[in-house]
């Protein structure tokens, strides 16, 4: 019912340990990418979920979780397109332990089964700040705006680099999904 107000500060969050496929990667539009080990997105998608196209289970994602921008849609899709209650609902062929994923790898097709594991849902969605120097550029890279410790963290990072000397600082919150 709270996703007909595409507000996505409006919903019901629960903060209990669900299950999600044990597999980084990141919705980039109606694609879903494997991440790195460094943490950049790889050339390989994930085409199918149990049998199913991920743009099928994105829409089922985008059915009960609003999104206010492009930005928030990816957020959602990343998260919960790899939920198993999220999946069954999409109509994916999956057993309790495990699904079938298969990823386009540079042209290749090849097939994967994937555990599912128990984590937090938003345990990697409320950390998604960083910052770093960039030549004499203090730059932040702000996914998510929340205070918590991680932000403390950033705020002494960036007034410790001021009493250094540093005059230049970028803010950049492209990937931020409101808020």
């Amino acid at each position: 019912y709270l996703t007909v107000f595409q507000d996505g500060h409006t919903g019901v969050q629960d903060f209990t340990r669900k299950k999600f496929l044990d597999v980084k990667c990141r919705a980039v539009g109606n694609e879903l990418f494997i991440i790195n080990e460094d943490g950049s997105l790889s050339e390989d998608r994930i085409a199918y979920i149990g049998g199913v196209p991920v743009e099928h289970i994105f829409e089922t994602v985008q059915t009960y979780f609003a999104a206010e921008n492009d930005a928030a849609k990816d957020r959602n899709n990343s998260i919960w397109a790899l939920n198993d209650e999220i999946l069954r609902m999409a109509g994916c062929d999956t057993d309790i332990d495990t699904i079938e994923i298969t990823i386009n790898q540079r042209g290749k097709t090849n097939h994967k089964t994937v555990g599912f594991v128990r984590k937090e849902t938003y345990a990697d969605y409320y950390n998604e700040i960083e910052s770093r120097m960039i030549n004499d550029i203090f730059y932040i890279d702000m996914n998510i705006c929340m205070d918590n410790e991680n932000l403390e963290k950033q705020v002494k990072e960036l007034e410790k680099s001021i009493k250094n000397g540093i005059t230049k600082v970028i803010i950049d919150v492209r990937d931020n999904p409101g808020g």
